[in-house]
């Protein structure tokens, strides 16, 4: 696995574990913060998402 892919599960992961993990602190600036590091990811291929180029560009 390379280190964008690992890089990039990790912030998927800490994303969760803010929105879904009752027990976590809500932290806003942490939240936009990962989607912005998440968003750079070119057309989705790293994370698998098949849409996630027509997602960014509006048309999905």
């Amino acid at each position: 696995m390379g280190l964008m892919k690992r890089s990039i599960g990790w912030k998927l992961e800490e994303l969760d574990r803010i929105l879904n993990d009752p027990t976590a602190p809500m932290e806003p600036h942490r939240v936009w913060s990962l989607l912005d590091d998440i968003s750079g990811v070119g057309a989705g291929e790293e994370i698998g998402c098949s849409g996630a180029a027509d997602l960014r560009s509006g048309q999905g």
